[in-house]
């Protein structure tokens, strides 16, 4: 793309692109500065610059944020695990930090949404219930303390 561009403001062949900006920060890419230029204002630079350096910082900030979903993920599995509960499988190109577990309990497939979630909010746990005894938890972007791993731990053993 970029040659492409260098190529057409060389020819002169498109006026529309004639901008001094961006002949100027082509000729500085290439080493190769015109002794007679025009005044430029060089101001969107800087802030085009910012705002690139704005958004690698959000997208690195975003990437350790989902790696710490990804973990509290990890963990409430480990709680899940060994309890009347089954952790349900998604596409791993899929997974967020959302997690999806049914009740391997007839009488909480059976009973409506409401009673499920008041069940384990009386342990300290709220989440989304769904019919069938599908509860879902989102997890949280900070890593998850011992404590609440355990109230959770707890909550899926007493809530069998």
């Amino acid at each position: 793309m970029a040659e492409q561009f260098r190529r057409i403001l060389e020819s002169g062949h498109c006026p529309e692109l004639e901008d001094p900006l961006l002949r100027f920060s082509q000729q500085i890419g290439g080493n190769s500065v015109s002794r007679y230029l025009e005044t430029v204002n060089i101001t969107p630079l800087f802030t085009v610059n910012a705002a690139i350096q704005e958004q690698r910082t959000k997208s690195k900030h975003l990437q350790e944020q989902l790696e710490r979903q990804q973990k509290n993920l990890n963990t409430l599995e480990q709680c899940v695990d060994g309890t009347p509960w089954n952790v349900l499988d998604i596409d791993e190109s899929l997974r967020s930090g959302i997690l999806l577990v049914q009740s391997q309990n007839p009488l909480h497939r059976e009973s409506d949404c409401q009673s499920l979630g008041d069940r384990f909010r009386k342990h300290g746990v709220a989440f989304s219930s769904y019919p069938q005894g599908v509860i879902r938890i989102s997890t949280p972007k900070s890593l998850a303390s011992n404590h609440a791993t355990n109230v959770m731990e707890q909550a899926f053993q007493c809530v069998a």
